[in-house]
């Protein structure tokens, strides 16, 4: 079994809560009240940042990571012992691929003499669960990088026709509430477009709180699928803001993760038509835990929508579905922030032109 080098780039780190979420059966083992994922977060303040990254650890170590170390290990068989019983306990797929978990416990007995040796027997192991999501990065590869840009996750515009218009570029922890800023002045144009176009998604959290602002209370948002099929059913908790008038969706193939949970939430509850074409596909929620030498992330449940529907390696079609040729590509006619910062230059934007045009024809019907 070979690796071949694989790595999944690493990102800073977000908080992720799932404050709406309703019990419906018996509460599974692992109960954290604050997940760390890896997410593309640009904005997050590096005190936040650290702060919860402590903590995150401080609680990892403390309730999951330290057990009794058996005699008979040494200390680099003893961190590759604890990632194996990190996944037995918390992995979401109880059948682990299709295989007898068991067997990894002692796979790399006697074998482990170096942290190279470690990396290596734990990313096999964590290969073999054909998890693209579950992986491991040494601290070494870590780059710090500046979460302050000035660049903002919201962008919003008021189109010909008194259209509104806000795109989400990502999806953090801050994103809900600059989503709500712009659309209470936006609620009585006579349509809204949420562009959500190369959107790599983010926390969970905040597709559910932007779904909040504009859904009714006690509305579905979907469902957690944790180890053991146990379901946990997440609710709005109040009702949003009203909007005039009608709702598109924007996606493409580059709309993830939690950018596609608020597509299905949207699209599901009838509050708004999906246009453009199908999603990237990922539903799957992660935690991760630390080592001496290394992070951990692994999947711990799977996001189902309003309907039960896993888009894991699926997507979500569109209900309008606009495909863009390699000759509309060429000739610019793609997403109009391909080519500059100003949506007044959105006339060749096909995909928008389309929204804007089917939403003109709801108005008028």
């Amino acid at each position: 079994m070979s690796l071949d080098n694989k790595r999944i780039a690493g990102s800073p780190f977000t908080v992720n809560r799932f404050p709406r979420i309703k019990n419906t059966g018996t509460s599974p083992s692992e109960k954290v009240a604050e997940e760390l994922t890896f997410i593309d977060d640009k904005t997050a303040s590096k005190k936040q940042e650290a702060r919860y990254t402590a903590a995150y650890q401080a609680h990892y170590f403390q309730s999951n990571i330290t057990s009794k170390k058996p005699d008979d290990y040494n200390d680099y068989e003893y961190q590759y012992y604890s990632v194996w019983k990190l996944i037995k306990e918390q992995y979401y797929d109880g059948t682990f691929n299709n295989q007898d978990w068991n067997v990894w416990e002692n796979a790399f007995k006697d074998k482990l003499n170096s942290s190279k040796d470690v990396e290596l027997a734990v990313s096999i192991m964590l290969s073999s669960l054909g998890d693209d999501y579950s992986y491991m990065k040494l601290k070494s590869e870590l780059t710090t990088t500046s979460t302050t840009t000035g660049e903002k996750d919201i962008y919003a515009a008021i189109l010909k026709g008194n259209i509104g218009y806000i795109r989400i570029k990502r999806m953090t922890n801050k994103t809900s509430y600059d989503f709500t800023d712009q659309l209470i002045g936006l609620l009585n144009k006579n349509g809204l477009i949420i562009d959500l176009r190369d959107n790599p998604g983010g926390t969970q959290d905040s597709a559910f709180s932007i779904s909040e602002s504009l859904l009714q209370n006690d509305a579905i948002e979907g469902y957690k699928v944790n180890k053991g099929d146990y379901v946990e059913e997440i609710k709005t908790r109040h009702a949003g803001l009203p909007c005039k008038g009608p709702i598109i969706i924007l996606i493409n193939s580059k709309t993830a993760s939690a950018a596609e949970i608020l597509t299905a939430i949207l699209s599901e509850n009838d509050i708004a038509i999906s246009v453009g074409e199908r999603t990237f596909g990922k539903n799957t929620i992660q935690h991760y835990s630390d080592h001496p030498e290394f992070f951990i992330r692994y999947s711990v449940a799977k996001y189902l929508t309003p309907s039960h529907t896993d888009i894991e390696g699926f997507g979500i079609i569109p209900d309008l579905e606009v495909k863009l040729s390699k000759e509309s590509l060429r000739d610019k006619n793609g997403p109009w922030f391909h080519y500059g910062t100003d949506i007044k230059n959105c006339d060749k934007d096909i995909q928008l032109n389309a929204a804007i045009k089917l939403l003109r024809t709801l108005v008028s019907t």
